[in-house]
């Protein structure tokens, strides 16, 4: 049982992450290109 919720959650960070890392990412582009 332990095994099947590692592979149900495991990849749940992953999913979510995903995106807030791309939104990070291209938050700082934003700021830069706004600054100047």
């Amino acid at each position: 049982m332990q095994h099947m919720l590692l592979m149900m959650f495991v990849p749940l960070p992953l999913v979510l992450g995903g995106p807030v890392l791309l939104a990070l990412r291209t938050l700082p582009v934003r700021r830069a290109n706004s600054g100047l």
